[in-house]
C-alpha cells in the first residue's frame, strides 16, 4: 500500500509522516534480515576499543562530569552550549538573555574553573 508523496495530507505535520515511512522501511529491512540465511559469516573487525582503553575513557568521563558539577550553573551552561553544542556566542547571549560580554566572561571563567577542578580531582585520585 504505497501512496507516495501524493498521499501526504499537507494539512498534517510532515515530521510524523516521514517518521512513519522510516519506521516501516526499517521494520521491513529487519524482517528481511531475519529471514535471510547467509552461507558463511562475513569477517568483521571488532571496532570496540580494548577493555583497558574503555575503562580509562570511562574514568575520564566520570572525572569530567564531577568537575563540571563543581561549576556554577550559569557558567556551566555557557561552557556546554559553546563547547559541546557549538552554539555561537551571539546565540548563547540571545538564548540566555544576557549581554554578549557576559557570555564571553562566563566562558572564560568556566574554562579556568573547569581546569582547576580537573586538576584538584586528578590529584585527589592519585595514591
Amino acid at each position: 500500500m504505497h501512496q507516495g508523496w501524493e498521499g501526504y495530507d499537507r494539512v498534517r505535520p510532515l515530521r510524523p509522516w516521514l517518521f512513519g515511512i522510516a519506521f516501516r522501511v526499517a521494520s521491513a529491512q529487519r524482517r528481511k534480515g531475519q529471514r535471510e540465511v547467509l552461507g558463511s559469516w562475513p569477517e568483521t573487525q571488532d571496532s570496540r576499543p580494548p577493555p583497558d582503553d574503555a575503562a580509562a575513557a570511562s574514568e575520564l568521563h566520570d572525572l569530567l562530569l564531577k568537575a563540571l558539577a563543581r561549576l556554577p550553573l550559569e557558567r556551566r551552561a555557557v561552557l556546554l552550549m559553546h563547547e559541546l553544542d557549538e552554539t555561537p556566542m551571539r546565540e548563547i547571549a540571545a538564548e540566555l538573555r544576557i549581554p554578549l560580554f557576559t557570555v564571553y566572561s562566563r566562558l572564560r571563567k568556566a574554562r579556568k574553573e573547569l581546569d582547576a577542578a580537573l586538576t584538584r580531582l586528578q590529584k585527589r585520585g592519585r595514591p
